[in-house]
């Protein structure tokens, strides 16, 4: 299963109007979003053309003024997740929302996957996202989804200020 799929029936209540779905890989949190990824599949409407391109998707006019930024299992993989993190906020209306969902490092060893350059944990995660972007986004939602051994992320829902 599609890691966005398994959060999509705590979120669906926030999916509506213009959506981005940032590292949407090869199916879209919903088909209405505009898929933003890496790669070139049949999902993705917007190809990043070098790792770089995710920290400047705010400069894209196309790209503004969105009611919902959706990112899954993406931070990880960032240089510098509070520059991406900055970034949404510029491209998001007033009253939008930013949902991240991230693997939590005690459930999932983010060290087996080469291609991960952090590990986060739910608590400190939350902790360090009120510090640093308090005066930008208020945490409406968000908690732990641990069940079996298939769900093992955490995910927050932020309104924009």
């Amino acid at each position: 299963m599609n890691e966005a799929m398994k959060i999509k029936p705590k979120i669906a209540k926030y999916l509506s109007g213009k959506i981005l779905d940032i590292g949407c890989g090869d199916k879209k949190i919903t088909d209405m979003a505009i898929g933003i990824d890496g790669r070139d599949l049949p999902s993705v409407d917007i190809v990043l053309k070098d790792k770089f391109d995710i920290y400047n998707l705010h400069m894209k006019e196309e790209l503004q003024n969105v009611n919902v930024i959706f990112s899954s299992h993406v931070l990880e993989h960032l240089y510098e997740p509070y520059t991406f993190i900055w970034s949404t906020n510029a491209m998001l209306s007033v009253g939008g929302y930013l949902i991240l969902y991230l693997p939590d490092g005690r459930k999932y060893d983010d060290f087996s996957n080469p291609e991960h350059l952090h590990t986060f944990r739910y608590e400190i995660f939350l902790r360090w996202f009120k510090a640093s972007f308090d005066d930008q986004f208020e945490i409406v939602e968000s908690d732990l989804d641990i069940e079996e051994d298939d769900h093992y992320s955490f995910y927050i829902v932020a309104k924009k200020r």
